[in-house]
C-alpha cells in the first residue's frame, strides 16, 4: 500500500542554456528546472541542491557520494540549495534555478567550438506521510556535444531511492576507474 499511496517526485528540464548563445565570460550558465508531486499523498520538508558542471570532451561526470545525513548531500558549497517545503499531489510544476560557476574564457571557446559539454544533476530529499524518507537524483544534458562525451553516465544517474544500491554501485566503479588512471 505505501508505495501506491506516497509521494513520488518528478524532475524535468524546462531550460537547459545554449551556451553558444546565452554563455558570457565571468556570468554563470542559468539552467531551469520542474518538480511535480506525481503521487497520491504530499512529500514534506522537500529540498536538495544541484550544479551545472562543465565537462571536458571525454571527460567522465564525477557525481557526489550519496550523503543524505549531510545538509550538502554532498555537493560542493557552491551548488544551488533550495527548500520546497511541502508539495501537494499533482501541483502545478514548480521551478527551481540551477547555476554554473562564473564561466572561464577557456570554458566558453571549449563549449562554442563543441570541446566541452554541460551538465545539470543534483539530488532532491523528502518525507513521506508514513515518515520515510525518499531521494531523487536527476542529470540533464546539453550544449557543445561535437566530440566524444560521457552524456551516458548523466542519464544513469538520473534514479530514486528504489535504487540506492545502484547508485552507490556506480560511484565504487567511477572511483575505481579513477585509481586505474
Amino acid at each position: 500500500m505505501r508505495q501506491d499511496e506516497r509521494a513520488w517526485l518528478t524532475v524535468t528540464p524546462v531550460q537547459i542554456p545554449d551556451a553558444k548563445k546565452n554563455a558570457a565570460i565571468g556570468k554563470p550558465l542559468i539552467a531551469e528546472e520542474t518538480i511535480v508531486n506525481t503521487g497520491k499523498t504530499p512529500a514534506f520538508f522537500l529540498g536538495g541542491h544541484a550544479v551545472i558542471d562543465i565537462l571536458k570532451e571525454g571527460e567522465k561526470p564525477k557525481f557526489p557520494p550519496l550523503a543524505l545525513d549531510d545538509p550538502t548531500l554532498g555537493f560542493p558549497k557552491t551548488a544551488a540549495y533550495f527548500y520546497l517545503g511541502e508539495m501537494t499531489p499533482n501541483n502545478q510544476p514548480i521551478a527551481f534555478p540551477v547555476s554554473s560557476d562564473p564561466l572561464t574564457k577557456a570554458q566558453k571557446d571549449a563549449l562554442d567550438t563543441g570541446k566541452a559539454w554541460m551538465m545539470v544533476h543534483g539530488i532532491i530529499v523528502y518525507w513521506d506521510v508514513f515518515k520515510h524518507r525518499h531521494w531523487i537524483s536527476f542529470c540533464f544534458w546539453g550544449s557543445g556535444l561535437a566530440g566524444q562525451f560521457h552524456a551516458g553516465a548523466c542519464t544513469a544517474a538520473n534514479m530514486t531511492d528504489e535504487f540506492e544500491t545502484a547508485y552507490i554501485a556506480l560511484q565504487r566503479i567511477e572511483a575505481e576507474e579513477d585509481t586505474h588512471k
